[in-house]
């Protein structure tokens, strides 16, 4: 097997070891803000494949209230409100909550909004819904398995009975096999405000794959007089396999659990986007 480049030192040569250390320990995208809708291109279109991914899954379950538990800016809920859901979010970053509520108000679409750590969720007291959902590979940022179950029985808790845990996810052990270092997500133009001139910004993903986790550095590189501006925020995250969400559902009391590939439309087979569904079945 080849040798792959360390891509944290390629994209910066002078990064001393306290930076790099601070990059590949962030656990939290809130720092992100507006800058995370970026790294999708066309973040409307992508509410739209996501909702119809979760839709597709739902169809056959009686679910009209949702609660997205890791909404980050509202990729899913914003998707899932504009297809008749009643959705409520939350998230732990309060940034990203203020940056979804924004777009509600602007768009006049009504999703409750809290500010709550999905492994407790204890701001929705005893609220229950017909589906909790986690999207966007969320479960990954957590420290380990023992975590990620923690998050699953907490949206077990807040999930009626005969209600829905939906979990949609990455399975980095796919890129790993493919030594798949870095990942051109696109360029896109950004303008002066005037629309007189516009300079290219390039968003690049660098990936580190270790034994236990993956540290992914979202970078985005841009030009300028005097050389090349370079914004960039890393995240270390768990491989989560469909099999590692499985179990964790099973060990949370889920029944019926299947796994889709990311349309929501086919049974999972093997690929790096899928979607796992649970049943909370109720208590005889």
């Amino acid at each position: 097997m080849s040798n792959p480049i360390n891509p944290f030192f390629s994209v910066s040569p002078d990064l001393t070891t306290p930076q790099l250390e601070q990059f590949i320990t962030t656990t939290d995208y809130g720092d992100m803000g507006d800058r995370f809708d970026d790294l999708f291109g066309d973040a409307r279109k992508m509410e739209g494949i996501e909702a119809a991914s979760f839709a597709r899954v739902l169809s056959s379950s009686d679910v009209h209230t949702i609660l997205d538990c890791s909404c980050g800016t509202g990729i899913q809920a914003l998707g899932l409100a504009e297809l008749g859901f009643r959705v409520f979010a939350s998230d732990l970053s309060e940034r990203m909550t203020h940056i979804l509520m924004n777009k509600c108000r602007n768009r006049q679409i009504s999703i409750l909004v809290k500010v709550s750590d999905f492994r407790d969720l204890q701001e929705w007291g005893n609220d229950q819904f017909d589906c909790v959902l986690s999207g966007g590979n969320s479960l990954s940022v957590l420290p380990d398995y023992a975590e990620m179950v923690r998050a699953i029985r907490s949206m077990a808790n807040h999930t009626r009975r005969n209600g829905i845990v939906l979990v949609g996810g990455r399975d980095y052990t796919v890129p790993k096999r493919r030594e798949e270092s870095v990942y051109a997500r696109g360029i896109r133009l950004i303008t002066d405000g005037t629309g007189a001139s516009a300079s290219p910004e390039w968003i690049v993903d660098f990936r580190l794959y270790g034994r236990d986790r993956v540290q992914v550095m979202h970078t985005f590189v841009r030009p300028q007089e005097d050389g090349l501006a370079v914004e960039r925020y890393a995240m270390s995250m768990m491989y989560v396999t469909v099999s590692d969400v499985i179990a964790a559902m099973e060990e949370s009391g889920l029944q019926e659990i299947e796994a889709y590939d990311a349309t929501g439309s086919k049974k999972y087979v093997d690929g790096e986007w899928y979607i796992v569904r649970g049943l909370k079945e109720s208590q005889n």
